[in-house]
C-alpha cells in the first residue's frame, strides 16, 4: 500500500513520519530517518507495436555520498533527474523556517549525520561562523579537514609575505584565494596560531620532511 503525505508507522518502537517531498509530490517522499522512497505509480513505454502502461512499484532508494561529504540521493521524474542533498530535503519537510533562511547547517558538523536535531536552518553568515567556531573549515582542524583551503605551508607563507611588508593583506588574500578576513585572522594568530599547529601535525609533518619548526616565520 503507497503511504499517504504524513503517514505513520512504527519502526525499531520509535514513529516513522512520511512526508512529500516539496517538488516530487505523488512520486517521492522523505522520512523523519532520512530514508527515501519512490511511491507506487505508472509510467507508458512502447514496444515496436503499440504504447503500453505498466505499475512502477513502491521502492525505498539508496543514497550517495557526494565528493564534499554530503549525502544525496537522485529523483528522476518525467525523464528528468535532479540530485538534492538529503540533510536538505529532512529540513524542508519537518523543520520550520519562519525567517526563510536559505541554508541548512549540521551543529555537530558531522556532515552525513542526519538526524533532525542536528539539522537547523541557518544564514550563510551563521553557518560559516559555525565552521569557525567549530573548526570545520582552516582553524581548529586545519588542512586536515576536508572543508580547509589552506595547507599548513601555505600559512607560513602567508604571515612571511606579511612580515616583508611588501603586499597589502587584500593582495596576499587574493593570490592565495581567500578572503581578507581570513588573511587578517592569519597574521594575527587568531586562527592557526602555534598552540593550535604544532602539538597536532608536528609529527605528521616531519614523516613527509618537513619541519615546521625551521619554517616558521
Amino acid at each position: 500500500m503507497t503511504a499517504s503525505a504524513n503517514s505513520k508507522k512504527v519502526y525499531h518502537e520509535e514513529i516513522v513520519i512520511w512526508k512529500d517531498i516539496e517538488g516530487f509530490k505523488g512520486y517521492y517522499q522523505i522520512n523523519n530517518f532520512g530514508m527515501v522512497k519512490r511511491l507506487k505509480s505508472k509510467a507508458k513505454s512502447f514496444n515496436g507495436h503499440k504504447h503500453c502502461e505498466y505499475d512502477i512499484p513502491e521502492r525505498i532508494l539508496k543514497s550517495n555520498l557526494n565528493n564534499r561529504g554530503y549525502e544525496y540521493i537522485e529523483l528522476n521524474v518525467g525523464g528528468k533527474s535532479k540530485c538534492v542533498s538529503i540533510h536538505r530535503l529532512l529540513a524542508e519537510a519537518f523543520i520550520p523556517n519562519p525567517e526563510n533562511k536559505p541554508q541548512v547547517n549540521h551543529k555537530n558538523g558531522i556532515k552525513h549525520d542526519n538526524r533532525i536535531e542536528n539539522l537547523e536552518w541557518c544564514t550563510a553568515k551563521e553557518n560559516s561562523s559555525h565552521a569557525w567556531d567549530n573548526g570545520l573549515t582552516v582553524g581548529k582542524s586545519g588542512e586536515e579537514n576536508a572543508n580547509a583551503k589552506l595547507s599548513i605551508q601555505c600559512i607560513y607563507k602567508i604571515r612571511k609575505i606579511h612580515n616583508t611588508g611588501l603586499l597589502t593583506q587584500k593582495q596576499i588574500a587574493k593570490a592565495f584565494d581567500v578572503g581578507q578576513t581570513t588573511i587578517s585572522e592569519i597574521v594575527r594568530n587568531k586562527r592557526w596560531n602555534e598552540g593550535e599547529i604544532y602539538p597536532r601535525v608536528a609529527s605528521h609533518y616531519v614523516e613527509k620532511g618537513y619541519n615546521p619548526e625551521v619554517s616558521k616565520p
